[in-house]
């Protein structure tokens, strides 16, 4: 491998993936560097700037516009525009988020994961990549005092908590068609489509299955709207983390999964009076720390022997922070 030549990187290789940078560091070390970085960074997604097309490399082309990708893009305009008051940085965050609503299915109320052409088969279905974006907008609207957000989130995350729980087997489908809200059964045609039900513990992430990103969004959604539908799916995330520990049938998970689950865990002990969230959340930090735990730094994943921040370590510290303190630590921007 060779080092990358910015000078000539045409941004083919890049994808804009829900990992959301730190910007409120970023922004203590360097406040001008931060805003040039996420001024380009938006520009070079857009190929439509003025309908709020995107796409998730930074080519300036049309290609997949992706849930995920567009939530990022939203919440990081927004947060800028908290922090220094330009107005056309929230208009654009206004156009990107109309974008992907759009794309809605009016007999469904389901979002396309991916509404860009050719049609694949990420455009033709909805999977938790909706709560991952209604999630982010819950936050961009905090930080821009936009309640259409709010809106467009509780409409796009309730339609697919409708038609995404079964309740035979009470759990979650891995894809459901945005046409009729039936889920997909068949086999998986690539290893990043979700497969028959969604897995807090897949091991292949991003993945456009996000669960415990769905599960944070309804406990956000709850806090706001106090609908039954939240709390609800709240309680049925928690059964389904429940029913899938030990992860992996016990092989373990990535740090960022451990992390996950514990901090949305906490949540619903702190905000939902769940007695046994909290054992439940604790159960998981043993879990992740006899799988995980080195004595010094945390490995990332249980069969790799090294601490990579890809895989969620710093996910895994916060969480793990808050069960010790039964606080909220400072996060990294809009990491939940």
């Amino acid at each position: 491998s060779v080092p990358c030549d910015m000078t000539l990187e045409q941004g083919d290789a890049h994808e804009m993936r829900p990992l959301p940078p730190a910007w409120d560091t970023l922004w203590r070390v360097s406040p001008a560097a931060t805003e040039r970085a996420i001024r380009a960074s938006v520009a070079a997604h857009l190929f439509d700037p003025e309908a709020g097309g995107f796409d998730r490399h930074a080519s300036r082309q049309p290609g997949c516009a992706f849930l995920e990708a567009g939530g990022i893009l939203v919440a990081a305009l927004a947060w800028l525009y908290a922090k220094t008051g330009d107005a056309t940085l929230r208009e654009q965050a206004r156009r990107i988020a109309a974008w992907s609503f759009r794309h809605r299915e009016p007999a469904t109320g389901l979002l396309e994961n991916n509404p860009s052409p050719p049609a694949r088969w990420d455009k033709n279905v909805s999977t938790t990549e909706v709560g991952l974006w209604a999630g982010c907008l819950v936050q961009a609207a905090a930080w821009c005092e936009e309640p259409a957000w709010i809106e467009m989130a509780d409409q796009a995350l309730s339609a697919w908590l409708r038609a995404g729980f079964d309740e035979a087997s009470q759990r979650f489908h891995g894809c459901v068609r945005v046409a009729d809200g039936l889920p997909l059964t068949g086999p998986k045609t690539t290893p990043y489509m979700p497969g028959r039900w969604s897995d807090p513990w897949a091991p292949l992430f991003p993945s456009h299955d996000y669960p415990m990103q769905a599960a944070e969004a309804c406990l956000r959604l709850h806090r706001i709207t106090r609908k039954d539908i939240y709390r609800a799916s709240a309680r049925r995330w928690m059964a389904v983390l429940r029913q899938s520990l030990p992860a992996r049938n016990g092989g373990g998970a990535c740090a960022e999964h451990y992390g996950r689950a514990i901090h949305f865990l906490l949540g619903c002990a702190r905000e939902l009076n769940e007695a046994d969230a909290l054992p439940l959340a604790r159960s998981v930090a043993c879990e992740a720390v006899t799988h995980l735990g080195t004595g010094g730094l945390f490995r990332g994943h249980p069969f790799e022997n090294r601490c990579d921040a890809v895989d969620g370590v710093g996910i895994l510290a916060l969480a793990l922070l808050s069960l010790q303190t039964g606080t909220e630590p400072e996060t990294m921007g809009f990491i939940w």
